[in-house]
């Protein structure tokens, strides 16, 4: 974390982080990519989209089942359309940080 020359972190999967997922400092070459807290909004049997916080410049993704909606990313994101799902269905955000890191989050459907 602090002090490093040239550490690479990739392929990594952080789940559900209560702040930041990976924090490196006074650090030179490192190639990980600044991330903020990333957010899902919560979702009710009538939620067709999803939307929250993420980092501009990321690419978001919302996985229901095994299909994935498309996210439209500014300064935060919201999901293409999904159909409506049932009480208790997990919905995941994939937020694709860079160097194939990504921030996973998860909510039940209320």
């Amino acid at each position: 974390m602090n002090g490093s020359k040239s550490a690479k972190l990739t392929n990594n999967t952080i789940t559900n982080p209560a702040k930041q997922g990976i924090q490196i400092e006074n650090s030179t070459g490192c190639n990980v990519k600044t991330m903020t807290t990333t957010t899902l909004s919560s979702l009710s049997t009538k939620s067709t989209k999803a939307s929250g916080k993420i980092t501009k410049g990321n690419t978001a993704k919302i996985k229901i089942g095994s299909k994935y909606y498309a996210c439209t990313v500014k300064t935060a994101y919201t999901s293409n359309n999904f159909p409506k799902q049932k009480k208790y269905t997990i919905v995941y955000l994939y937020d694709y940080v860079g160097s194939g890191n990504v921030v996973r989050l998860s909510t039940k459907v209320k």
